[in-house]
């Protein structure tokens, strides 16, 4: 794993760079939903979102800057949003790219959004899993997408699923255990199955030369349980250099935050017909 003075370091020399790729992927997400070609529309979507998670570390790792972290991270969710509302409006995708490679702005969304604005995040869940996909990632971020919904049959069904699976011989110990300690509001099991889910990604980090920029710093997703766990119930800290405290408590209200880095495409795709003519999106083999 790399040592996280030398991950610092980088998140320095990057820090310009970084605020050119912003750039560049906020224009040609704009430009590409100008040209209705909703492939590249899904691909610099993905992109500016992972720019504003590294973004948010440097802000955080570098500057110290607790509320400029939430700040990105809100705009993350929001890229995120406004891709899956082009998507419900018609706009031609590839499937099998937005699959599970949909879910880094929902996690970041769970851990910034407005409460009763959760919901919003489930416009463009993955519903079906894809050749690619693993079964037991899949089948826990579906059951956190019915968690939210407030499915509670549904989300049960998941977990007896996510149980068949384990049967099978698949590594599903963590995810069963977040699943059940979050259905029963357990905070002594939620706290030990996030060590080790933590723990893991750590491991993975270190078996990755590839890692995205800022992901060794901090855990979008273990950050974005923790408050799902919160919501219904489980008000614990998380100890893990994954899981800094202080963004753990007292959320800043979203609303106040600065919105630049989302682009604004108008309102013309909630028109009926309005992607009619557009080129169909090539699926990725």
């Amino acid at each position: 794993m790399p040592k996280p003075a030398a991950s610092l370091k980088k998140l320095r020399e990057l820090k310009d760079g970084l605020d050119e790729d912003l750039e560049f992927e906020g224009s040609e997400l704009v430009a590409a939903y100008n040209a209705k070609k909703g492939r590249a529309v899904q691909l610099h979507s993905q992109g500016l979102v992972w720019a504003l998670r590294a973004q948010a570390a440097l802000r955080y790792r570098v500057d110290g800057d607790r509320l400029g972290f939430f700040e990105s991270a809100y705009q993350g969710a929001l890229v995120y949003e406004l891709c899956n509302q082009l998507i419900k409006s018609g706009m031609p995708h590839d499937p099998n790219m937005y699959s599970l490679a949909n879910t880094d702005g929902f996690f970041e969304g769970l851990l910034t959004y407005p409460r009763p604005d959760l919901r919003r995040l489930l416009r463009f869940m993955p519903s079906e899993m894809r050749n690619e996909d693993p079964a037991i990632k899949f089948l826990f971020v579906v059951f956190l997408a019915e968690l939210v919904a407030g499915l509670r049959e549904d989300y049960e069904e998941t977990v007896r699923v996510l149980r068949g699976e384990a049967a099978k011989g698949a590594e599903a110990d963590i995810e069963i255990r977040l699943c059940e300690s979050l259905q029963t509001r357990n905070a002594a099991l939620f706290t030990d199955a996030m060590q080790g889910y933590l723990d893991r990604r750590l491991n993975e980090i270190a078996e990755n030369e590839n890692v995205r920029l800022g992901e060794d710093q901090i855990s979008f997703e273990g950050l974005g349980l923790r408050r799902l766990a919160a919501d219904v119930g489980i008000d614990v800290q998380v100890r893990h250099k994954l899981m800094p405290i202080d963004l753990q408590q007292d959320y800043p209200d979203p609303t106040t935050f600065a919105r630049a880095a989302v682009p604004d495409v108008g309102t013309d795709y909630e028109r009926p017909g309005f992607w009619d003519g557009a080129p169909p999106a090539k699926r990725r083999r």
